[in-house]
């Protein structure tokens, strides 16, 4: 069922329907570029918190955000273990692939990342989901799994210092299992830091400030860097926040008005997934149809097509 457009909550001009939008304040911003400032922990609480009234907020597109920020994080990681893949080459290896081909190596490394944000932050130090996603981004599971759940217990438990629980984990896998550092290690810290916050599901923000590798960093370093990435990960993601849901309230205005059969269930998948292939099937649509469906939703600017080509197309918020 598609959800119904949210009330308006506030109103400012650019304020998505049903998100009430956090104010960042200058100063936040400021801190979180500068190089170096006074108090990174404070500012890393100022915008994790910030982000923590969207993330329990009534958001539309909230999957699909997520899901996105798996897409960004993935790119990320392919860069630091030299693959050459960026987003578009990601988001091409999964949307363009049949279900049960294999997308890869990088496709693989992308769908580690969205496991993290697809199932619930309590479940992502089981057993069978450390090892899926260990394995997917092309690592040996056997004989860590059990060490990696009882760091990340300890590290995380709901109610303790985010950023703390991230460095603790940080430095656990460098010295346990230093080959974990590029990939595994921000995944993983990205899980704790969701459990310590009582997030339903991870987001991915570790890897996405652009910083260099956290391996680099002097273990005294380590905590400030680290609430400086958290920081600015955490501007830029309710920012995007702001972006996808003015995206998904236009979607939603529009869904009642589409005569298509079956269209419903494709305007839900919008709001639950970074990206769809023209290629994709919905019961009760035919390949004919999905293709007019998505030429009248980008005609009434509720979604966009993301790749520029004239076949092979792949829509999205």
């Amino acid at each position: 069922m598609i959800r119904p457009a949210p009330s308006r909550t506030q109103t400012a001009a650019d304020t998505p329907p049903g998100v009430c939008t956090p104010r960042i304040p200058d100063w936040l911003r400021r801190a979180a570029k500068a190089p170096a400032f006074p108090n990174t922990e404070f500012a890393a609480g100022a915008a994790l918190g910030a982000l923590d009234m969207l993330v329990r907020g009534d958001m539309a597109a909230a999957q699909a955000w997520r899901c996105r920020l798996a897409l960004r994080a993935a790119a990320i990681s392919c860069q630091r273990v030299r693959r050459p893949e960026d987003e578009t080459a990601l988001r091409d290896a999964l949307a363009l692939t049949r279900p049960g081909d294999d997308v890869g190596p990088a496709g693989r490394i992308l769908l580690a990342w969205r496991m993290l944000v697809s199932r619930p932050a309590g479940t992502l130090s089981g057993e069978d989901t450390l090892r899926a996603m260990i394995e997917a981004c092309g690592y040996g599971a056997e004989g860590r799994i059990a060490d990696l759940r009882e760091m990340m217990l300890e590290a995380g438990e709901e109610g303790h210092d985010a950023i703390a629980a991230a460095e603790r984990l940080f430095l656990a896998v460098r010295r346990l299992f230093p080959d974990f550092e590029t990939v595994i290690a921000p995944l993983l810290c990205d899980a704790v830091v969701a459990r310590a916050l009582g997030w339903s599901h991870a987001v991915p923000l570790f890897l996405l400030a652009g910083e260099a590798s956290a391996s680099q960093a002097d273990p005294s370093m380590l905590r400030a860097m680290i609430a400086r990435r958290y920081a600015r990960a955490a501007l830029d993601a309710v920012d995007l926040v702001i972006t996808l849901e003015r995206r998904a309230g236009q979607l939603l205005q529009v869904a009642p008005k589409l005569r298509a059969k079956g269209a419903q269930p494709v305007v839900q998948a919008f709001l639950e997934d970074d990206a769809i292939g023209s290629s994709s099937h919905f019961p009760g649509m035919s390949d004919r149809g999905l293709r007019r469906l998505y030429t009248r939703l980008v005609s009434l600017g509720a979604v966009r097509e993301l790749t520029g080509r004239d076949s092979f197309r792949i829509y999205g918020l």
